[in-house]
């Protein structure tokens, strides 16, 4: 995992860009990820925002 300063700019094209971000998983984020798939595994209540999606099986 790796993660960049608040005030880091990237320079280049589009793709530059995204080269140099490649598979950067802001350490935060996976921590945040990581606990709340702990806790659901282990039925522990988190908090959280409920999903706002729909989908074509739901009633």
């Amino acid at each position: 995992m790796q993660t960049f300063p608040d005030d880091y700019l990237f320079k280049g094209t589009k793709e530059e860009v995204r080269r140099q971000i490649g598979m950067a998983v802001p350490v935060e984020g996976a921590r945040i990820i990581f606990e709340a798939v702990l806790k659901t595994f282990a039925g522990v209540e988190y908090e959280h925002v409920d999903c706002n999606l729909k989908f074509d099986n739901d009633n």
